[in-house]
């Protein structure tokens, strides 16, 4: 972090940290623009109060928290995904001091299908990690895996290490189809992208499992797209030529799309080489039918407390009414938020 008289004002990676220096997205370069944010909040709030000490917000939470264990109703946290053991560790305190407390974990942008679809494949509910570097053949459905799609700049240095000079060198380059509606970074860099509807990605993943199978798994027509149709054939040989040495990947949040990618995966070798379960990408752990589940409860007058921790659900989640409306019943609505924001503005104390 490059500082002017203490103050952070420039973030990039660490050459010195080894297999840990992922590199900088957009989002972490701009992060530290936070800091000199001059909506922040300079004192705690409680109930419209925006001068509160922070005697009377202590004095406010116990009671609440005192009130809601008392009562017999639910406390939950809701965050973003945690990976900090310190935070994990004071999370756990919290929840041994009061029992009927659980964390959700939400994320805006959720990953759950992948996470659901290799729970229901393999038995572990976690989004692997995924070796670019290791695959001669990369097909991606709709996913953006140089761009926004789980971990960008860890992606395209994998990518890019086997597609270099070096690699030229060495008489080997990767080779990337791309099928996708909407055009993309990943897209712009493929060898060959395919566009195909939303509505197509289905019937092109079951046409490519038959393809590579040679099986006859119903809905894997594509009669107005012949393109993809030939193309999907012509990339199921080239997988089975590629055995161990491909990836398949699809942008999806569905999990039986995924439970498709994963048996396309499978049928092609690539668990073990390209693609491992057992060193698992941590960055994203949102339940979304968890967090559902926290709707409905609140919906039906069954939770006195809800603390959100760097999270606005109220800006991002679907059934926008059906969460604002369930909140309002919910005696204790704190936020960590450090501004007003579309969740902490709903909530009586902001700390």
């Amino acid at each position: 972090v490059k500082t002017r008289e203490g103050r952070p004002i420039k973030i990039e990676p660490n050459l010195n940290a080894g297999p840990f220096n992922r590199g900088t997205d957009a989002l972490a370069q701009a992060s530290v623009l936070d800091l000199y944010d001059v909506s922040k909040l300079r004192d705690p709030v409680l109930n419209k109060n925006e001068k509160a000490s922070w005697a009377e917000i202590d004095a406010f939470v116990k009671s609440e928290l005192t009130k809601a264990q008392s009562s017999g109703k639910k406390i939950r946290i809701v965050s973003s995904s945690i990976n900090s053991p310190s935070t994990l560790a004071v999370v756990a305190d919290f929840t041994a001091a009061y029992p009927a407390t659980q964390l959700v974990q939400y994320d805006a942008i959720s990953y759950t299908g992948i996470i659901k679809a290799n729970e229901n494949s393999f038995g572990k509910a976690v989004i692997p990690k995924y070796n670019f570097d290791k695959a001669d053949l990369i097909v991606s459905f709709a996913a953006d895996f140089l761009g926004t799609w789980l971990s960008g700049e860890e992606f395209t240095a994998q990518y890019v290490s086997n597609r270099d000079y070096t690699s030229l060198k060495n008489g080997k380059m990767s080779r990337h189809f791309q099928f996708e509606a909407g055009m993309s970074l990943t897209g712009t860099n493929a060898d060959t992208r395919v566009p195909i509807k939303l509505s197509e990605e289905g019937p092109a993943l079951i046409t490519l499992y038959n393809a590579i199978t040679g099986g006859n798994l119903a809905g894997g027509a594509l009669p107005n797209n012949v393109t993809a149709d030939k193309a999907l054939k012509l990339v199921g040989k080239e997988l089975l030529q590629n055995r161990g040495k491909a990836l398949v990947v699809s942008g999806s949040n569905d999990v039986s799309t995924q439970i498709l990618v994963n048996a396309i995966n499978s049928a092609i070798g690539s668990y073990g080489t390209t693609i491992d379960l057992d060193n698992p990408l941590k960055r994203y752990a949102g339940n979304d039918s968890q967090f559902s589940e926290l709707i409905n409860e609140m919906n039906r007058g069954e939770v006195a407390a809800v603390l959100f921790l760097d999270s606005n659900p109220g800006y991002d989640v679907t059934n926008n009414k059906s969460f604002t409306d369930g909140l309002s019943k919910v005696g204790l609505r704190l936020s960590f938020s450090d501004r007003k924001d579309e969740t902490s503005s709903l909530c009586n104390v902001i700390a």
